[in-house]
């Protein structure tokens, strides 16, 4: 394993005289800040543990550690918080000799024992920096719990602090006085502000210095890093983060680090750089990002007294990894290792520096520029104490800084031989489960293993699944065969017309038709189109108005072969007469076709222009065009008849039933039909509202309750209005029990629970599905709203479907990784029309099916659950991201809907014209005119970061598409606000205290501190003003989580002193 510690990685330096105030290092200042800033937290307490077993000699053992915080006066150094500045005091020798405290444990409770003390938080300002624990197991077995404070050591310091303090033990325990003739360690912390130190740096005012240099290398390193790695993560970052932390050990064999080693030889590198870059390729994978940041300390010690310190010296470096072009391992190996060498050449600057200068979005609880760490270093020290046999290592009692980091460290056998690599990965309980945790470093293993064996494999070839998983996620959860019925979609009216001719088909108002009179009437329109040439393979273009005629038409169309092209009537003329053209429609029928004198029997290929076949088009639906021009899906029938044996089989399995079915989908929407087909195969009448009624949903409410509908499909803006607007209306719809979500993302809601549960039979579902593939997956939401999870997922894939979850390199992620959805099966459509381009890239071979097969890409990103249903995640191609943040645009309306004046919201992102930032939007249709946009910032403020709170625009009505969909391109242009100046006196002082820090006027209270160049230890100070201003404890935490004076203000708003001033 590399030294981080050998002489090139050690800057020399000459002891000068003390200054005085003592100055406190770039590193201190961040940990004593952050330290503030957890208040009072473990997260910084560093625990060695030393296992003992012989004669242990505790007198000694205690005066050896007083020898110890004399020898170092980072370890009887206090810090006082002055005006949210730290100053440092150096204790002396009596005031800061620890006293070791002894105690009997069991050793079946030692780790919990160890625990409790480890996690006693440090004063820094009343407090030296180091406690003493002993255990004691039994009369020659001991353990040692040393725990410092971060702000006094770092990883490096235990070297130095054991070689003291067994010098010092051996010493004592054999009566003679230990070795003072090295100098006392004078406050050696504070080396980078030695003359020599800071000749290196070079003079502040010189442009040209060392640290300028370095500065303008790590803003280029790190132009364009996103603020945040997109890992894995089990849990939402917690606006309160806890620190708690946990690790899991893991190691690589013999004979993969054998390889690895060679590895390092053959291509010039070393051993690190091979263990980062495998480390970036497991990342790469595990987030489907090709950017990959890692951080990774270095000692930042100086030559000579190196060897003899104990302090926090330590420095961290961003190593930055481009895994565009799925590289080699091999030539990656080569990029990473240029990427390396040029960090550790800039790694004077603090990290803290570096921050400020690139200046990322700062969150609290979320380590800035990188969440990822990685070092190597030794696990286990031996320390030779006379008559004892000891073993020391660093032990992660429950406190974590970072999200996940990885520790290396090569094992020796006696004779010097390297037999391996034992890890350590540690990271944030607030983010991860432990076993989420194993699986992370098994596919480490994995990847390490596979690189070894061979580096020529690309990073998009590198395979982290075990041989299970694979099988699981290909073949295991896509085990969906089942037989379909032989019925052509025709025969689907004529069976139920001969099994029911006198049930009520469809009704709209007073009109309703028979079975026998519906399959009567369309035979007789299929001979009236037939005799017009129109059958398989040709278009009959359908622009009738919502009636009984329409449906006629529709199975009129089917059963003569030929596929409908639904065109609104009220679709702009140029879009019809594009329609047409392209769809190249044999037949336009605008009114009821009069056919009297047709025969009105069923009728056979012999009747047809040609032979009905399974893979004929059943219809030509047109979708939205990434260029603006709108592409028409051409569907088979043999994707209609598969969807309704699914359907009939699902509802007699889980016992659905459903006599009353709502046309409430336009023609135009795909799931029209199913609506047509599935009240046809069950014998039920489809239910068919006014025009009216669709588009004023309090309308539709009062019709779905008249008509006793029992069964709903509908987008969930539709069903959330339908859910709101029935709260007072006939009793809740007692009637309609089976409620089906479709066609956007389904937000589950408090509302939502309750209506379930007014009816305790109705269920509620969530189909999935593009026009592309039609319903593809289905998910029944828990009967209980209690057993819901937080968010709905789109569940498993419908009989004859597969779904496969993959990377960029058309690999499988593992369950609980986003990816990008891909769908294949008998509900394929043929393609788009016309467009053989658009269809090749869309519909792509499958790389998992027989030969032949093909896969529709979504451009949905999804994730599996260890269930084995699948939760939609977002757009591939328009991820929301705001100032590098991903944004779940339902979490945000779930906030701004707990208002109980928000009727409707909608939050989308839209684009500055001014910046060309994308910007959080809320459109919002209020109960009433009274509420204000601010007063929903305000309330949004309460429960949401900074960075998601929208701005707010608020409507009368949300726009929707003929399909019941939010019509984005129809919603308000966002409009450019001024400033807003102080309203109030608490808002006036809380811009004075921005003021004093940034050394600018601030007048506007919606400015952010950190976007207006505030940084981490000015947060501080803001804190201290405006304690000096009104008189109030501020915790610091409040300046991250709201940034701007008025948000501040109404967190100060809550205090009584501060009302006072306001009211004043």
């Amino acid at each position: 394993m590399d030294d981080l510690t050998s002489p090139a990685m050690i800057r020399p330096f000459r002891a000068a005289g003390r200054p005085d105030p003592l100055p406190v290092p770039s590193a201190q200042l961040r940990i004593w800040f952050l330290d503030r800033l957890a208040g009072g937290a473990p997260t910084f307490n560093l625990s060695i543990v030393v296992r003992m077993q012989g004669t242990l000699d505790r007198p000694v053992l205690e005066a050896a550690l007083a020898d110890v915080v004399a020898r170092h006066e980072s370890l009887r150094t206090v810090f006082a918080d002055v005006e949210g500045c730290p100053v440092k005091r150096v204790l002396d020798e009596r005031q800061a000799s620890p006293v070791l405290e002894v105690c009997r444990a069991d050793p079946s409770e030692l780790e919990r024992e160890l625990a409790v003390a480890a996690k006693r938080p440090f004063d820094l300002a009343t407090e030296p920096p180091l406690r003493a624990s002993l255990l004691e197991l039994a009369e020659d077995e001991h353990v040692l719990l040393l725990l410092l404070h971060r702000i006094a050591c770092d990883g490096w310091s235990a070297g130095p602090l054991g070689r003291d303090l067994v010098a010092s033990y051996n010493a004592r325990r054999r009566g003679a006085v230990p070795d003072r003739s090295q100098p006392v360690v004078r406050d050696a912390d504070h080396f980078d502000h030695f003359p020599g130190r800071q000749r290196k740096l070079g003079d502040p005012a010189d442009q040209n210095n060392l640290k300028t240099g370095q500065l303008a290398y790590w803003r280029t390193a790190l132009s364009g890093l996103g603020n945040e790695i997109g890992l894995p993560f089990d849990r939402s970052r917690p606006a309160t983060p806890s620190f708690g932390g946990d690790s899991v050990m893991f190691e690589v064999a013999s004979e993969v680090q054998a390889r690895l080693a060679e590895l390092a030889r053959r291509s010039g590198t070393t051993m690190f750089t091979v263990l980062h870059a495998g480390l970036a390729v497991l990342l790469a994978r595990l987030t489907g990002e090709l950017d990959i940041a890692i951080g990774t300390p270095v000692p930042g010690r100086v030559r000579d007294l190196s060897e003899d310190l104990v302090g926090h010296f330590a420095n961290t470096v961003v190593l930055r990894t481009d895994l565009v072009g799925s590289p080699t391992f091999a030539d990656l190996l080569q990029d990473v290792h240029a990427v390396d060498l040029a960090a550790f050449a800039h790694q004077d600057v603090p990290f803290e520096q570096v921050v400020e200068a690139v200046n990322p979005e700062r969150v609290v609880g979320r380590h800035p520029l990188v969440q990822v760490f990685m070092t190597a270093r030794p696990l286990e020290h031996a320390w030779g104490m006379t008559g004892l046999r000891t073993t020391a290592r660093e032990h992660p009692f429950g406190a974590v800084e970072f999200d996940l980091g990885f520790n290396f460290d090569t094992r020796y056998a006696p004779d010097g031989t390297a037999v391996g690599i034992v890890g350590e990965a540690r990271f944030s309980t607030d983010l991860f489960d432990r076993t989420t945790v194993e699986t992370i470093v098994d596919r480490l293993v994995r990847v390490l293993s596979a690189v070894a064996a061979d580096a020529t494999l690309a990073v998009g070839d590198v395979d982290i699944l075990s041989a299970a998983e694979r099988e699981t996620l290909l073949s295991g959860w896509n085990d969906t065969a089942t037989e379909v019925c032989a019925q052509s979609v025709p025969e689907l009216l004529e069976v139920r017309a001969a099994k029911t001719p006198d049930a009520v088909a469809v009704r709209i108002g007073a009109v309703e038709l028979t079975y026998g009179e519906l399959n009567a009437r369309a035979n007789r329109v299929a001979r009236w189109l037939t005799r017009r040439g129109a059958g398989p393979e040709s278009v009959v273009a359908l622009s009738m108005p919502r009636s009984v005629d329409l449906v006629v038409a529709v199975w009129g169309t089917l059963k003569a072969g030929a596929a409908y092209c639904p065109i609104d009537p009220e679709y702009p003329a140029e879009r019809v007469s594009f329609m047409l053209a392209d769809c190249g429609a044999h037949i336009v029928l605008k009114e009821p076709v009069v056919a009297d004198d047709m025969a009105d029997t069923n009728l056979t290929n012999a009747d047809r222009v040609t032979p009905l076949l399974p893979a004929h088009p059943c219809y030509v639906i047109y979708t939205s065009g990434s260029t603006g021009v709108p592409k028409a899906v051409v569907m088979h029938g043999a994707a209609l008849v598969n969807l309704m044996s699914w359907y009939r089989r699902a509802s007699e399995k889980e016992g659905w039933s459903a006599h009353r079915t709502a046309n409430f989908s336009s023609i135009s929407f795909d799931m029209a039909i199913m609506e047509i087909l599935i009240s046809t195969v069950r014998g039920g009448c489809l239910e068919m509202p006014q025009e009216e009624a669709r588009r004023d949903l309090h309308q539709l409410v009062t019709w779905l309750a008249a008509n006793e509908v029992n069964e709903i499909f509908v987008p969930n803006l539709v069903l959330a209005a339908i859910v709101d607007a029935s709260r007072g209306a006939a009793g809740g719809l007692p009637r309609l029990r089976h409620v089906v979500q479709g066609g956007e993302a389904f937000r589950l809601t408090a509302e939502l629970a309750a209506f379930r549960r007014a009816a305790p039979d109705r269920r509620l579902m969530n189909y999935y599905g593009p026009t592309e593939t039609h319903v593809a997956t289905a998910a029944v939401l828990p009967s209980d709203p209690d057993e819901w999870s937080a968010e709905a997922p789109i569940g498993r894939p419908i009989d004859n479907m597969r779904t496969y979850v993959l990377d960029r390199w058309l690999k499988p992620v593992p369950v609980g990784v986003p990816g990008e959805l891909y769908i294949a099966g008998v509900q394929l459509a043929r393609g788009y029309l016309k467009r053989a381009g658009a269809t090749a890239a869309r519909y792509v071979p499958d790389p998992f099916g027989e030969p032949g097969t093909r896969m529709y890409r979504t451009g949905d990103v999804v994730r599996w659950q260890a269930d084995g249903q699948l939760m939609f995640v977002g757009r591939a191609d328009d991820q929301l991201k705001i100032r590098g943040f991903r944004v779940e645009p339902g979490e945000v309306e779930a906030v701004l809907r707990r208002h109980e004046e928000v009727v409707q919201v909608a939050v989308v992102a839209v684009r500055e014209r001014s910046t060309a930032a994308k910007r959080l939007v809320a459109y919002v249709v209020p109960a009433a005119a009274t509420l204000t946009s601010a007063v929903l910032r305000r309330h949004a403020a309460e429960f949401l970061p900074h960075h998601m709170v929208p701005k707010i625009r608020l409507i009368e009505s949300l726009p929707l598409t003929p399909n019941g969909k939010l019509d984005r391109g129809a919603l308000p242009a966002l409009t450019e606000e001024a400033g807003r100046p102080p309203s109030n006196p608490v808002e006036r002082e809380v811009c004075g205290a921005f003021a004093e820090v940034l050394g600018k006027s601030v007048a506007d209270v919606d400015q952010n501190f950190f976007s207006s160049g505030g940084h981490s230890l000015g947060a501080l100070r803001v804190v201290h003003g405006i304690r000096r201003r009104l008189g109030v404890n501020l915790p610091v935490s409040a300046v991250f989580e709201y940034p701007t004076p008025a948000g501040i203000a109404r967190v100060l708003g809550r205090a009584e002193r501060v009302r006072a001033v306001n009211s004043s």
